[in-house]
């Protein structure tokens, strides 16, 4: 590289060339990520732009823990309805409530969770992998432990957070997406955000999703089929609210993230 065989002395040669060395790997490793992004992005378009509307079966758990005790928690088992809308990737979500904590709901019942997450198929990836939010973030490749799987990591462009198409991100927000080593297809996605739950007096959000390819009539479709959520408060009274969700028996049918009142809305997952 310029410069670096202009050095007289041995050890400064030896210190320049290394360091030279590392820069060059750092540039072919960010274009490693940003071409492994190029394939994700793909993948997404394919799956989510044919995506049909369908019904799934949601079973969800919400706690509330004390000291690691439940201090309360509520089972909802419901039939989620998903309806692409008109001219956009969006999807807008219903739920049919079938049972609470085991038993049939009563009519007209509003149930309270301790923590309450909701969001749009897609929706979740567009603030971290959407072509429009690239200058936003920067994109790294870390090993995974598993040669069958690619660990993307996604972590907020500070010099650019004055942007105002960035501003809407918290610099501290991290996202890691596990991806099938041959097709970059999207296994898991979590995410950290430090500040999601302070205005209500928590803290950290964190999120885990696990995707499958679920067969949906000829097609498979890339859809949730796990989901953790974890909120909590870094203080002596280790309080924190869990959110559990399982999905099944998608099949066709003929968001913005929602956490407790008073928190702004982070980017979670799709569902």
């Amino acid at each position: 590289m310029p410069g670096c065989h202009s050095l007289r002395k041995l050890f400064g040669f030896l210190f320049v060339f290394a360091a030279c060395v590392v820069v060059a790997r750092a540039q072919q490793d960010d274009a490693t990520a940003l071409q492994t992004l190029g394939k994700v992005r793909a993948n997404l378009e394919a799956s989510i732009a044919t995506l049909p509307n369908i019904d799934c079966e949601e079973h969800v758990r919400s706690v509330g823990l004390i000291d690691n005790k439940v201090k309360r928690e509520v089972t909802l088992d419901s039939t989620m309805r998903a309806t692409r809308q008109p001219d956009a990737d969006e999807f807008k979500e219903e739920r049919t409530l079938r049972a609470v904590n085991g038993k049939p709901p009563k009519k007209q019942r509003n149930v309270s969770l301790p923590l309450s997450i909701a969001g749009g198929f897609g929706n979740s990836f567009s603030p971290y992998l959407a072509l429009k939010y690239e200058q936003c973030h920067t994109y790294a490749l870390l090993p995974s432990g598993n040669d069958k799987e690619m660990l993307m990591e996604v972590t907020g462009r500070l010099e650019n957070y004055r942007n105002p198409l960035c501003r809407q991100f918290t610099v501290e927000t991290k996202a890691r997406f596990w991806l099938d080593a041959d097709s970059a297809q999207i296994l898991r996605m979590e995410t950290d955000s430090p500040h999601a739950g302070e205005r209500i007096g928590f803290k950290t959000l964190t999120t885990k999703t696990e995707y499958a390819l679920v067969p949906l009539g000829q097609s498979p479709y890339l859809l949730p089929v796990r989901v953790h959520a974890l909120l909590a408060r870094d203080n002596d009274d280790h309080v924190s609210m869990q959110y559990d969700a399982e999905y099944s028996n998608c099949h066709r049918f003929g968001a913005t993230v929602e956490i407790l009142p008073g928190v702004s809305e982070v980017p979670v997952k799709p569902q």
